[in-house]
């Protein structure tokens, strides 16, 4: 994918780089230091410096292997930390000396802005305190970018960038004959808070409808006598095997469970997903990222070892279920979202984001100055000025064009000039956005909780939003509406219709539902069409029900508009009318995350009360006028 910044990139002078590597034990945030130096130096754009407590890994690691480095020293460490505008004298750098400091930690970034003229930082563990004097920030997940906005108080740009991950299995492993058990396995650092004693109690409960299932444990660690001895008093038949590489792992086990409660990345996770392994995850932010907020494999509360005992027994109980799950997880890692190149190209445009812009910034100001194009012209000029406010690092009210500065404000009498300020401002954007919900958490009731909506709305479905905007850039779809997005995406662009379309039906399954205490039957005109076309309320209310419980998996059950005539049909993960000649007038979510925690498995019962005491008709009636 080229978004026009590798060639202007490729033109500009190299930029020094101070790459700050703080001390740090954890194994996975040390492997992204290594991942990021990698990445710097391949590109061939920075005079990289690395700055790093003396005698820390990274610092030796970085040493042999001839990098220009710069030692801090314990006591330097220690006084930097609390005197930041120490940080020329201690370090003996003069103000300014870098272009741009790459922070992972946020306790060095107020003293990197005395010697660097911008500070990129970096979360590597969804901790965001201490950046707010960087001017950007780099977050795994879109779960942990909304964190760090509420953190941060949107004072500090977030930029979406999870780790790639390298391909190891050409093609996935085989499951278990069907007349064979099949494994159940996790692992994890065997610390404290890793959630493998989820695991243990899962497996207890389990055990008892499935004898012959195997469960096993990888790895090991500080805590590993105390899961042992916790197993050993409840669940005794788990094995545990000690250390496994990816292939050992993906040969052992038949479903892959990550019960890590704060999980900002997994390379666990991606490895079974490489190998084809059937995966369930609690939904900490890097596995809600990684599995597409449930599309790909199931996600379970987190903690919750009766609810991830729920879903492994439904997914013991149809192994077809498991083998589609084997697809998508192997699909999956191999979309964009893992690419290296990818990565790389997004890392670049981050540390050189402003740069860029300038430089197109510049160009397209001195189109401004030409006389008010022809229609063609103009509109060919407003696709490139989309393109462009998308790609804007800040939104200032005043942006320096060529060293002169234009109050955009004042900036109005052309009337291209007029929209060129509100796309710099901000004033307008195609771009996906989560909705306010229309009523209060606990509106609902006990007929959909608060904890449901919570989790639904502020993870699920802002899943939806942050994937689908990351991939409508560059789709050709940019500047088309939600509905036209997802027609035309259909068949066409997977990953952008699944995101888009839940999006789109997500926004109106809030409106479909209205509080407890508000009252409303169903309006006139809509009974009486419900009436000659579907048989009367209660044969429409068992068929919408049965539509629900029927859709196998995951999916939607829907009332249409299908040539002029009212239709119950269902729909299997995103789908909806749309894409099938249909207009949605009433739809209701049958994925597990939408009933789970008030109704455990028990769909129908979901579909009963939602359908009984949660329609918001006055909505569905405004929805059948429209479309006719």
């Amino acid at each position: 994918m080229n978004t026009g910044y590798d060639d202007v990139a490729a033109d500009m002078p190299r930029l020094s780089l101070l790459f700050f590597a703080p001390e740090c034990v954890n194994k996975s945030i040390l492997e992204a230091y290594d991942l990021y130096l990698e990445h710097l130096y391949r590109t061939n754009r920075f005079d990289v410096t690395i700055m790093a407590p003396n005698g820390s890994p990274f610092a030796e690691k970085a040493r042999a292997n001839g990098a220009q480095m710069h030692p801090v020293s314990d006591f330097s460490r220690k006084l930097l930390q609390r005197t930041p505008q120490l940080w020329p004298i201690l370090t003996a750098t003069r103000r300014y000396r870098f272009d741009v400091a790459l922070a992972h930690d946020s306790y060095g970034c107020r003293g990197l802005a005395q010697i660097a003229r911008r500070v990129i930082g970096v979360s590597h563990n969804d901790q965001f305190d201490g950046f707010q004097t960087a001017q950007k920030v780099i977050a795994l997940t879109s779960g942990a970018s909304e964190t760090g906005r509420e953190i941060l108080e949107e004072a500090v740009p977030l930029e979406v960038l999870p780790y790639p991950y390298a391909l190891q299995f050409s093609e996935p492993v085989d499951l278990a004959p069907d007349d064979e058990p099949l494994t159940i396995g996790t692992s994890g650092p065997f610390i404290d808070g890793d959630g493998l004693g989820t695991f243990i109690h899962a497996a207890q409960l389990l055990h008892q409808s499935h004898p012959e299932t195997r469960f096993v444990i990888v790895g090991s660690g500080p805590t590993e006598h105390e899961l042992k001895e916790l197993s050993d008093h409840i669940a005794p038949f788990i094995d545990f095997t000690g250390p496994l590489n990816a292939t050992e792992m993906a040969d052992l086990i038949d479903i892959y469970c990550l019960t890590d409660p704060e999980a900002s990345y997994s390379l666990p996770l991606c490895e079974m997903m490489d190998a084809g392994v059937a995966c369930v995850s609690t939904c900490a932010n890097g596995p809600m990222d990684i599995l597409k907020g449930g599309m790909v494999a199931p996600l379970v509360p987190i903690n919750d070892a009766f609810l991830l005992a729920v879903q492994l027994q439904e997914l013991l109980d149809d192994r077809p279920l498991i083998r589609r799950i084997k697809k998508a997880c192997f699909e999956r890692i191999r979309e964009e979202d893992f690419d290296a190149g990818e990565f790389e190209r997004r890392l670049i445009s981050i540390l050189l984001g402003h740069k860029i812009f300038a430089s197109k910034l510049s160009d397209f100001f001195h189109q401004m100055m030409e006389p008010f194009p022809q229609p063609s012209v103009f509109t060919a000029r407003l696709v490139n000025l989309s393109q462009l406010r998308r790609e804007m690092p800040l939104s200032p009210l005043v942006v320096r064009v060529e060293n002169i500065y234009f109050d955009l404000d004042q900036f109005f009498w052309h009337p291209t000039r007029m929209l060129f300020a509100a796309f710099l401002k901000g004033d307008f954007s195609m771009a996906f956005e989560l909705p306010e919900l229309p009523y209060a958490y606990d509106a609902l009731g006990d007929f959909m909780s608060a904890e449901t909506l919570e989790f639904h709305h502020d993870k699920h479905h802002l899943a939806y939003v942050t994937n689908g905007n990351n991939l409508l850039k560059d789709s050709g779809l940019e500047d088309k509406s939600l509905e036209e997005i997802v027609k035309e995406s259909y068949g066409k662009n997977a990953g952008l219709f699944n995101n888009a379309a839940q999006h789109y039906n997500h926004v109106h399954f809030w409106k479909w539902m209205k509080p407890v205490a508000q009252e409303g039957g169903v309006p006139g005109a809509l009974a009486a069409k419900i009436d000659s076309d579907l048989g009367g309320m209660d044969q429409f209310r068992a068929d919408f029900i049965n539509a629900g419980i029927t859709q196998f998996g995951s999916g939607w059950a829907w009332l249409a508009l299908v040539d002029g005539k009212l239709a119950v049909t269902k729909t299997p993960n995103g789908e909806n009318p749309l894409v099938h000649g249909g207009i949605p007038l009433l739809g209701c979510d049958v994925w597990e995350h939408s009933y789970y925690i008030d109704y455990r498995n028990a769909r129908p019962k979901y579909l009963e009360a939602w359908f009984d005491n949660l329609i918001n008709w006055d909505y569905v009636a405004e929805l059948l006028e429209a479309a006719s």
